[in-house]
């Protein structure tokens, strides 16, 4: 250092030295998986541990901080006139549409390296819908369901403004790049056989781009679908009658399917609604072919 000043008197001279120290940037940069640059992430940076002068003066604590910064169009900050030292960068607000990066960076600014600089990297917002089919059994494995069509809104904006979105071969939807907010969702139309369910959901994106604190929160929609019952019956006694040939038929004559009737009801699942012409192929013995019978499956 240099002599700031000189005090005399006749008992001592008092010496006052400035301590000349320089400073350093940090250049914080944020960017997406793509590489895309970010603006509007919102950085804090603190001392990451006690940062003194070469004479032994604390010039920042512990955890003081230095102060927060947001990233500009370039996706890119700048914090200047640091002391070498060590720092913690801390992102605190990710951009719209994005997940907060919750891992910190530590950079040491040294009289070798007076210009640092970090980079973050955000994942886009993710939310998914999976849609199934209603299992039989409690212990089997569900089926997806692909080609159900869902809309999505902000619950606050206008539903005109949403976005539809169809299910994969896989049963999903994956949706990405939301922004914070609750956003509603309603099923629009599902595969043939299967039953319309138009009840609107919702969920909620958190301030750091997470559904119920998860990243990728899968959303599972079940579908049930038409079930038709089919049987043969004694007239007189009204039980079931095993042995005879039925066939289901649509309305442009087109066989669904053919079996011979039992003691349980046959059930076919996943009827298209529409009509149908149930026919006795052929009687069991001691029995009459019934007339053929019109049904109609509705939506």
């Amino acid at each position: 250092g240099i002599p700031a000043s000189v005090t005399k008197n006749s008992d001592r001279v008092e010496l006052i030295v400035k301590e000349d120290i320089s400073r350093g940037t940090l250049t914080v940069s944020k960017t997406d998986r793509d590489g895309k640059k970010l603006s509007g992430a919102v950085f804090l940076i603190t001392a990451a541990k006690e940062i003194r002068s070469a004479s032994g003066n604390v010039l920042l604590k512990a955890g003081a901080a230095v102060g927060k910064f947001t990233t500009g169009d370039d996706g890119s900050v700048v914090a200047e006139n640091l002391y070498p030292g060590e720092y913690k960068i801390q992102e605190i607000k990710a951009p719209d549409g994005y997940v907060l990066n919750e891992a910190s960076q530590t950079v040491e600014i040294s009289r070798q390296e007076m210009q640092r600089q970090a980079m973050f990297v955000n994942d886009k917002t993710l939310v998914k819908i999976k849609k199934i089919a209603e299992k039989e059994k409690a212990d089997e494995k569900p089926n997806v369901i692909s080609g159900a069509e869902f809309y999505l809104w902000e619950k606050d904006g206008s539903k005109e403004n949403g976005t539809s979105y169809q299910t994969d071969e896989n049963g999903m939807i994956e949706i990405k790049g939301l922004k914070s907010g609750v956003y509603q969702f309603q099923e629009i139309s599902v595969p043939s056989g299967y039953i319309l369910d138009s009840s609107v959901k919702e969920f909620l994106i958190d301030e750091n781009g997470l559904v119920n604190n998860e990243y990728g929160y899968t959303i599972v929609i079940e579908n049930t679908y038409t079930k038709a019952e089919f049987m043969k019956t004694d007239k007189a006694s009204g039980s079931l009658v095993a042995g005879a040939t039925l066939q289901l038929k649509d309305k442009n004559g087109k066989t669904v399917d053919t079996w011979v009737s039992g003691m349980e009801p046959h059930r076919i699942n996943k009827l298209v609604p529409g009509e149908y012409v149930l026919t006795e192929v052929e009687a069991p013995e001691g029995y009459k072919k019934g007339k053929p019978i019109s049904c109609v499956i509705e939506d």
